[in-house]
Parts: C-alpha cells; structure tokens; sequence
C-alpha cells in the first residue's frame, strides 16, 4: 500500500515538474518572439500588437496640438502661413505674438532672428536623411543608422514645425551676445 502511495506521489510530482518545464519553455519563447520595446523614460506595446499611427487631435484648439511620435500630424491638415523678412514662413495665427516679441527684445538693444520656421514633409524627411547618411558615414548600418537619427530628429509627420507653430530662434551674434538673447528669451518668450 505505502509503496503504491509512493508511486502515485512520484508521478504526480514528476508530472507537476513537466507541466512547470513546459510552462517556462512557451514563455521563454513566446517573450523572444514577442520582444518588448523599452525606450527612455516609456514602455511601449510589443510591436506585434501596435496598430495603425495614430493622429493628431485637430479639433480643439489650434495652438494646442500634440504632435509626436505617437501622433502624426493628419494628411489634411491645411497651415495659412505668414512669410517673415528673412523667408521663413509661420503659421499666420502666431506672427502677432511673434512679432511683437522680438519687438520687445529690439527695444531692449538684442537682435535676434528666426532660424527654422514652417517646414513641409519633404523638407523634414531631408533633415531626417541628412542624419541618416551621417550615422552612416560613421559606419553605422542603414537600420542603426536611422534608429540614432530618429533620437535627434523629428520624423516626418510628427513636428511642430511642419504646423508653423515652432520657431528656432538665433542670436545675431554681429549684434549681440547669444548668452544675452537665450536668457532673455527665457524670462520673457512666455508672455
């Protein structure tokens, strides 16, 4: 009797350590099939389980849309652009503000331009191969290439600057320290 117990807990046991083996083997290979994206600061969804970009809510305020890598500006999203003296182009609804800012900043004795304005998609997607090409230059493969590029540059579709809404701003440093326009820009841009 003891030694049929014995046999039926032993098997049972042996059993339980197959199906526990089993167990770690699908999971093991189920999370390399899978592989998990972890970025900075973010965890994303396993690629096979991310769906169709997502975009831009448009529909609420103009001067607050997210863009970003997670929110593509829409295909027809229309900008009514204002051209400034240099050539750069803003969205229309922000030139106001704009120019009254740097306005105050010549009241102030500091010139200052705008560096980058208002940019298409084609004009992004150059930016973004320019980077490319670089990393590429350094020896990095076409796929490391454009994973480093896309840490440093917006991809098409995703930057404030093809809505007109972002400007880069310089010193005229001819003119005027840059140390002097930063810090004032940083006391003042937000009025």
């Amino acid at each position: 009797m003891n030694k049929r117990r014995y046999s039926n807990r032993r098997r049972k046991n042996i059993l339980r350590v197959f199906i526990l083996l089993m167990a770690i083997i699908i999971t093991v290979v189920m999370w390399r099939t899978i592989k998990i994206d972890v970025q900075v600061g973010e965890l994303t969804l396993p690629k096979i389980l991310q769906s169709e970009k997502s975009f831009a809510d448009t529909s609420g305020e103009w001067n607050l849309i997210l863009v970003n890598r997670n929110h593509y500006i829409p295909d027809n999203y229309q900008v009514e652009l204002t051209e400034l003296s240099n050539g750069k182009k803003v969205d229309s609804r922000i030139f106001p503000e704009l120019q009254q800012m740097f306005n105050d900043a010549r009241a102030e004795g500091l010139a200052l331009f705008v560096r980058e304005g208002y940019r298409t998609t084609e004009e992004q997607q150059k930016i973004m191969d320019e980077k490319i090409n670089e990393y590429e230059k350094q020896g990095y493969s076409a796929k490391e290439a454009k994973k480093r590029a896309e840490k440093y540059v917006a991809i098409p579709d995703t930057s404030e600057h093809q809505l007109g809404l972002s400007v880069d701003i310089n010193a005229d440093t001819d003119k005027c320290s840059s140390e002097k326009v930063y810090q004032w820009l940083g006391e003042n841009a937000y009025k």
